[in-house]
């Protein structure tokens, strides 16, 4: 075989294997096109972890969804909550700001009882798609009722800071759960001297934001503000104490890239590296 003939033949051989590639990757693509499973909703925390003990017989339930849903899906018989075969009667709601649906008990809960909670996958995302399955966790009752304050964990950013980007949102870490329908304007609020910013506030798992409409103005003193306004999910609930209040000046830059994100919010997810990550010493994201 001349040299000519070997090089066309190597040639074919390589072209006949990278299209039978292509038609593999195609027909796995193609396959992969049901993306019912990708795009079906998901609970991505509730204010009650799943096997908790000790929990106060006078709370609500909540369970947070990583997209808008349909509020027609969720009532009483999608969201149950039952201490053996026994259910619990209750009112459930859904907050379309933050996504979060709230199981009310009529009553307290007994006390040192094992309860399970379940949310039917008859429950639909705004689009009409439902959860792939059931989702279900549990929890025991304490004898012992909330009557404890939320209290603020942390600031972003903290109370004096100096140079804030520009664009940045505003941002409290709660001590737990707080109701969805008092994570509002009215009650978290950001000020400039008298002004009063305009903005929206969202609400996720324990953190809440601000989010300015427009860009902050530069080398300016702001005051930020979360008011008794805000409760837990306590039955009554239980508000903020006292008004929190912290301060921080911006400088003149606008941060580049996107606000941080909370990875409890993120659903699916994924770290890409190319080096560098270790499980030395072992670690998690939560």
């Amino acid at each position: 075989m001349k040299t000519t003939d070997k090089i066309h033949s190597r040639a074919k051989w390589m072209m006949t294997l990278l299209l039978s590639t292509l038609v593999v990757s195609c027909n796995n693509h193609s396959h992969n096109g049901d993306t019912s499973t990708e795009t079906a909703p998901q609970v991505i925390s509730t204010n009650i972890e799943d096997q908790a003990v000790d929990v106060p017989i006078n709370t609500k339930l909540s369970a947070t969804f990583n997209q808008a849903m349909d509020p027609t899906s969720l009532n009483e018989l999608s969201f149950k909550v039952a201490a053996g075969e026994t259910a619990v009667d209750g009112l459930v709601s859904y907050d379309n700001a933050s996504n979060i649906a709230l199981f009310t008990p009529a009553t307290d809960f007994s006390s040192a009882t094992l309860y399970t909670a379940t949310i039917s996958s008859s429950v639909k995302n705004a689009l009409g798609t439902p959860l792939a399955s059931d989702f279900v966790w549990s929890f025991t009752t304490a004898a012992a009722l909330d009557i404890s304050s939320p209290t603020v964990s942390s600031t972003f950013p903290v109370d004096f800071a100096i140079n804030f980007a520009l664009n940045r949102n505003i941002s409290a870490e709660m001590s737990e759960a707080l109701d969805p329908a008092t994570a509002t304007t009215n009650n978290f609020t950001l000020t400039n001297g008298t002004e009063l910013i305009a903005g929206t506030v969202h609400y996720t798992d324990t953190t809440i934001t601000f989010d300015p409409d427009s860009d902050l103005v530069a080398t300016t003193l702001y005051t930020a503000t979360l008011t008794t306004g805000i409760t837990d999910l306590a039955i009554p609930a239980n508000p903020l104490a006292v008004n929190f209040v912290w301060s921080f000046t911006t400088g003149t830059d606008v941060a580049a890239g996107p606000d941080m994100v909370n990875l409890r919010t993120a659903g699916n997810m994924v770290i890409l590296s190319k080096t560098g990550i270790t499980n030395v010493p072992i670690s998690s994201i939560t």
